[in-house]
């Protein structure tokens, strides 16, 4: 298991503290969800048991083009004391919007997961004593021993994962996943990160090496359909790639260098050649195929140095992650106590 220099030197009593109980923060990402909504806040309460008056659940709706989700939001954070909602201005994808509530949140462990229910609330205690367990981790991750994902989603899973192991020297035995819960000082750091579109296991592995995983069922979707596309799936990894890591620039700087070699060896043969008299007359085969090659390098070399440059004239522009439209708080942070009744509030009019 990873972390387990970390874990040996850290009580593990799974007794919560009686001067002090943890709070507890949720945060999940909505989109076009608002219809089970209520069921998944139902099941969350169920399983928080004892723990839910020191918890809060952070709904954060990703722009919804439906006329369901932000209202279910809203109806709940009314009914609900736990429930606290954002609406952002614009559709910023399921990272991005996981961000929001992640600054949000305000408790001392914050768990992310999804809103389809293929992360089960009934998971939620093994976390909430994993944390308890081993609290010197920054991290502890939801691993699945079956994925019910199709085969295209599992392929690209296996991908993104020996990704990590090249890109970010990932610990083999560690799985990421969606399902996990995080320290306060992970969370404050991430929030703090300066990533426009962040790929949040690749954040979390260049943060922290606290990690340790878990054993949790993976359920079948209960609602809805899978929003990655295969072009999503691929931006995603090409967001690992080009995000973090300076492995493509490195690999067109090696192959720069072949080819400088492999040019000088042919320009040595060649001279060679010439001075013994075997070559009588230019080659336009060789000739064609070496302009090809080279200009195809070159080709190569702008567009990884030009996928750098764009990100860096994103990141520099000063273009927000997201932009919060509404929140069902109308009290500041400092009145707004974790788990406090939330005010009435009229439903917005459109």
């Amino acid at each position: 298991m990873v972390g387990e220099s970390e874990q040996s030197t850290t009580p593990r009593s799974v007794a919560e503290p009686p001067a002090r109980r943890p709070r507890w923060s949720i945060v999940i990402p909505c989109y076009r969800s608002g219809r089970w909504l209520p069921e998944l806040v139902k099941e969350i309460a169920a399983h928080a048991g004892d723990r839910l008056e020191a918890l809060e659940l952070v709904l954060v709706d990703d722009a919804s083009p439906d006329a369901e989700t932000w209202p279910a939001i809203e109806r709940l954070a009314r009914e609900q004391p736990f429930v606290r909602g954002l609406r952002l201005q614009f559709n910023v994808g399921q990272y991005r919007a996981l961000m929001a509530g992640l600054e949000a949140s305000r408790g001392d462990w914050v768990v992310t997961m999804d809103d389809d229910f293929q992360t089960h609330p009934r998971e939620l205690p093994r976390f909430f004593e994993a944390a308890l367990a081993h609290p010197g981790m920054d991290a502890i991750i939801g691993r699945y021993p079956e994925k019910r994902h199709n085969a295209v989603r599992n392929a690209g899973s296996r991908l993104f994962a020996r990704l990590q192991e090249r890109l970010y020297d990932r610990p083999a035995d560690l799985e990421t996943t969606s399902y996990r819960i995080l320290s306060r000082p992970l969370v404050d750091t991430l929030v703090g990160s300066r990533v426009i579109d962040p790929v949040f296991p690749s954040i979390i592995l260049t943060n922290t090496r606290r990690l340790m995983n878990i054993d949790i069922e993976h359920h079948a979707r209960a609602h809805g359909a899978s929003g990655y596309s295969f072009g999503r799936l691929v931006g995603i990894v090409l967001g690992q790639v080009f995000d973090g890591s300076a492995v493509p620039l490195r690999a067109v700087s090696l192959l720069g260098l072949a080819v400088s070699a492999g040019s000088i060896a042919f320009g040595a043969y060649s001279f060679f050649s010439w001075w013994r008299g075997t070559i009588q007359e230019p080659g336009f085969t060789t000739l064609v195929l070496l302009l090809t090659f080279l200009s195809g390098t070159i080709l190569l070399s702008l567009g990884v140095m030009g996928e750098y440059v764009m990100r860096l004239v994103v990141q520099l522009s000063g273009t927000p992650r997201y932009v919060v439209r509404s929140s069902t708080d109308e009290r500041s942070p400092v009145e707004l106590e974790l788990g406090a009744p939330l005010p009435e509030q009229a439903p917005e009019e459109r």
